[in-house]
């Protein structure tokens, strides 16, 4: 076959005029061209359709984050269908990393301490407010166990409504004069329980024992009393302190007048001593003595009068006038 044959059977069908065509090559080649058509239209509406895609599932990518001090319930939302629930726990500070439609409940697990505010009819008929702080904390680990059960909300659907009811009932058994110096009590009987009558009346331990929770302490506070029980209490206590200071006086004086009643036996006996050491003849003594003592005044006369015969006893002294 010579060369001119070879390109002549070569050629493109395009460079071969329309005459030499027969009427089946020309719209087979159409035909070709269109199909060619339609796949590049189908290529373009797929990567269309991927981008579509990858643009609506990104906020289905979630990658939850767990701060210190938290402990977090991981699961899972199908979109349409499928299986959704718990996954994993996990405990911050921590990244869970990037999932498809993974969320998290987010339980501080640190003891906090929540506040409980009461008014309160006591055993004396007075109505006294009260506060009450609850320190409690989900158990570290137990978080599955914690929401399942009880939710994510555990301290208002379940810690909440048994402490104003234990509060209550402890706080309601004393007189509003014994709370301020009974709390200590008063918050121990709240944690740990309390005999109400025969009935053993149980404490927030043993009603959260085994529920994931600990409660970790209770405290009694800012005992507020009506005006007039206030009044009523400072008018006592200033009574009170009256008493008291009455007292004071009263232990004051009666030391007093045991020092006066030692004084005067220590006088009444020194005088005792003193009459029965003192005879006439010890008397003149001291008369003869004293008169010596005057005797040796250069400046002044004096007259010794004898009063009785025998010259005993105490002379009388005269000093006549200039």
């Amino acid at each position: 076959m010579t060369s001119e044959r070879m390109e002549a059977i070569f050629t493109p069908l395009s460079n071969i005029p329309q005459h030499f065509l027969s009427q089946g090559t020309a719209q087979g080649v159409k035909s070709m061209a269109r199909r060619k058509s339609k796949l590049t239209e189908w290529a373009i509406v797929g990567i269309i359709a991927i981008v579509a895609l990858s643009l609506l599932s990104i906020p289905f990518l979630t990658n939850p984050y767990v701060p210190a001090g938290h402990e977090a319930y991981i699961y899972k939302k199908p979109v349409v269908f499928g299986q959704g629930g718990y996954t994993s726990t996990l405990t911050g500070p921590a990244k869970h990393g990037v999932s498809w439609r993974k969320y998290a409940y987010i339980i501080d697990i640190r003891p906090t301490p929540y506040k409980e505010a009461f008014k309160i009819r006591m055993k004396d008929n007075l109505n006294v407010s009260i506060d009450v702080y609850v320190k409690a904390s989900p158990i570290k680990g137990q978080v599955k166990g914690l929401i399942d059960e009880i939710g994510k909300d555990w301290y208002s659907r379940f810690v909440k409504p048994e402490a104003r009811s234990i509060c209550r009932k402890a706080i309601a058994q004393y007189s509003s004069e014994e709370v301020p110096r009974m709390r200590g009590k008063i918050a121990l009987e709240i944690k740990n329980g309390f005999k109400e009558g025969n009935i053993q009346i149980p404490g927030l331990d043993s009603i959260v024992k085994g529920r994931f929770i600990k409660i970790h302490s209770v405290v009694v506070s800012n005992i507020d009393y009506p005006a007039e029980v206030d009044e009523a209490i400072n008018r006592k206590m200033a009574a009170r302190q009256e008493l008291e200071k009455k007292a004071t006086q009263l232990e004051i004086a009666k030391r007093d007048a045991e020092i006066q009643v030692a004084e005067a036996k220590g006088i009444a006996k020194s005088q005792e001593i003193i009459n029965s050491t003192l005879t006439a003849e010890y008397l003149q003594h001291e008369a003869i003595m004293a008169a010596k003592s005057l005797a040796k005044s250069p400046n002044t006369t004096f007259y010794f009068v004898p009063t009785s015969t025998t010259g005993m006893g105490m002379p009388l002294v005269l000093s006549p006038k200039k």
